[in-house]
């Protein structure tokens, strides 16, 4: 709680954790989840090349089920760069914006 400026209740050293850029998630919660794909198909489709697709089956995710929970700052601890950062921002975009049939 903070009262005049000040943490209260937050014992030293411990503060709660910021909605920093990194912790921002990768499908905001405004946005609806596009259809079930495997990895290889989500990388193929969006065009995200062989360095993203093994950084994330090296990570364990197996397709758009466990992709949509990724938030950035998870991309940044896998090693990914910033443009690779925002190629999957661009895909998780075009993804949830894929019409289902």
């Amino acid at each position: 709680m903070l009262v005049f400026g000040v943490l209260v209740g937050v014992p030293l050293g411990v503060f709660p954790r910021s909605n920093t850029h990194g912790d921002v998630p990768l499908l905001p919660p405004t946005m609806p989840p596009g259809p079930d794909l495997t990895l290889i198909d989500f990388c193929t489709t969006f065009s995200l090349g062989d360095a993203i697709l093994a950084k994330l089956h090296t990570n364990g995710y197996t397709g758009t089920r466990t992709i949509k929970y990724i938030v950035v700052s998870e991309l940044k601890e896998m090693g990914f760069k910033n443009g690779e950062i925002t190629a999957m921002k661009d895909a998780v975009e075009q993804w949830s914006r894929t019409v289902r049939g």
